[in-house]
């Protein structure tokens, strides 16, 4: 029997410089709460972060990744979705369904960015650039030890990245991990379709970094990447996805209001994300 869990969690400390995209995430939360019933995890909205084991927030970090696997533990959904702060965020989740999916998991990682330093590899010490290499299972042993599974290499499909640190694109290399560019994406929006076809797949997790989207067309996000996709390939290609896989979770993060706007839009992204969901119930 399918169970739903949505999951409000603002956490800002693993970008460190500000609290931003939890009052981005706010902001969001006011319209999707409207319809969706959300499960908090508790974030503290100031805060001194202190640096720990090369990670910039560490205990905060930490504390409310735990409190979110705890959620998860008592809850044991089928499917979620997480309104998030940063891609910090994703480590129970992510890590949650992987082990409910006994390893039967593509995890597609829109993004701008990788996602895949080591606390000695990242040159801030900011937490949100580590999540999707600790989440394969390297990084802060504490943290690798405390998931609830680890991903393989060869789960990952890197989506719309574009801006890697030197020891990212040596680990997506070495790796051999996926990597479909904006321009691929562009030339042929079954190419996601494709790849998770031919790695044998049956369920996907998608992970949303609105920082994936251009930003001279879409402003409302925390880092700025140049070259990145429309909102109208982002939705046909969500739209792509749904049509063929079960998305058991998702998430949509690192949203910062700039000016007005952006909510609308942002709204509509969730209704794909969660098509499967609602027309189920």
């Amino acid at each position: 029997m399918s169970k739903f869990l949505a999951v409000y969690f603002p956490e800002w400390q693993g970008y460190a410089e500000d609290n931003s995209v939890l009052k981005g995430a706010q902001t969001v939360f006011k319209e999707l709460s409207k319809e969706l019933e959300f499960k908090p995890i508790h974030v503290e909205e100031h805060e001194h972060l202190e640096e720990k084991k090369l990670i910039i927030g560490y205990e905060s970090i930490f504390n409310s990744y735990h409190e979110f696997k705890e959620l998860l533990q008592k809850e044991e959904p089928t499917h979620t979705f997480l309104l998030g702060g940063t891609c910090g965020s994703e480590l129970a989740p992510v890590s949650y369904l992987n082990k409910k999916y006994e390893g039967d998991l593509a995890v597609l990682w829109f993004d701008g960015h990788g996602d895949l330093n080591t606390p000695a590899s990242s040159g801030s010490k900011h937490f949100h650039g580590m999540p999707l290499r600790t989440l394969i299972g390297e990084g802060d042993q504490t943290f690798t030890d405390s998931l609830f599974s680890h991903l393989q290499p060869e789960q990952v499909i890197l989506v719309g990245v574009r801006d890697l640190d030197d020891p990212e694109k040596e680990y997506v290399e070495e790796a051999n991990i996926s990597w479909l560019t904006p321009q691929s994406l562009a030339e042929n929006p079954n190419i996601i379709v494709d790849e998770i076809n031919r790695k044998g797949y049956k369920n996907v997790y998608l992970h949303l970094d609105l920082d994936i989207l251009d930003p001279e067309s879409f402003v409302h996000m925390l880092l700025h990447v140049p070259g990145g996709i429309s909102l109208e390939l982002l939705s046909v290609l969500i739209r792509t996805i749904n049509g063929s896989f079960p998305i058991v979770g998702s998430s949509l993060l690192e949203f910062v209001q700039r000016g007005e706007g952006g909510t609308n839009e942002v709204k509509e992204l969730v209704d794909l994300l969660l098509e499967q969901v609602k027309t189920s119930k």
